[in-house]
């Protein structure tokens, strides 16, 4: 005989569509978006996993440690960044559906919508970043390239990446991951001529050329 899913009561959140969500049931750990309301950077994963689950935090796993190295590597505070998931709810069985994501995704650009400063969304993953971006291309392909605009964010850069998860679990995509975070602090600068020195004869050039490999 099969046992149903208890439903949850009511709505987790009330710009989700819960009542048509699968995971609206009484065992989906609910992790809500947390940060300051001036962020900049907004950052968002997939879906909460088992210590986000335990914490009440998102990214609070062995994914959000990996994360955080790298943030502070390129000198990025987390407690400046918006951090929040596809879904709040985390997934009992399996990978996110594409219904699951549908349902949140009124609230989660609602949430990113709101925050008046964002500049930057770094989506993790091909449910945050299909979501964002509104697109069904994967993320291996996504990610290649510049920061890319949302249809629903006007002048924000997107900058879509491997999930830190999927870096634990196959190392060969770290290097990404690295890559595509070093993005969001680049900046494009004009033209700048470069400082440069003429030798006329081949002692001179000998000379500066060995004075360079010291400096070097």
């Amino acid at each position: 005989m099969t046992t149903l899913e208890p439903i949850s009561t009511g709505r987790k959140h009330p710009d989700a569509r819960c009542e048509d969500c699968d995971l609206n049931i009484a065992r989906a750990t609910f992790v809500l978006s947390t940060g300051p309301a001036d962020a900049k950077l907004a950052i968002v994963g997939e879906g909460p996993g088992y210590q986000e689950g335990r914490t009440g935090i998102p990214f609070s796993g062995p994914s959000g440690k990996l994360l955080d190295s790298l943030l502070e590597g390129n000198g990025i505070d987390r407690g400046t960044t918006f951090l929040t998931n596809a879904t709040l709810c985390r997934p009992v069985n399996g990978p996110l559906s594409k219904k699951a994501i549908a349902c949140c995704k009124p609230r989660l650009l609602k949430e990113l919508g709101e925050l008046p400063n964002l500049e930057q969304i770094l989506t993790l993953g091909n449910a945050a970043s299909q979501t964002v971006l509104n697109t069904d291309i994967g993320i291996t392909t996504l990610r290649v390239g510049p920061p890319r605009k949302s249809p629903y964010f006007g002048d924000v850069d997107v900058v879509p990446t491997i999930h830190p998860a999927a870096c634990l679990r196959q190392s060969d995509f770290f290097p990404n991951l690295r890559n595509d975070v070093r993005k969001l602090r680049s900046q494009t600068v004009g033209w700048v001529e470069p400082e440069y020195k003429v030798w006329d004869t081949e002692e001179d050039a000998s000379n500066g050329l060995l004075l360079l490999l010291k400096e070097y």
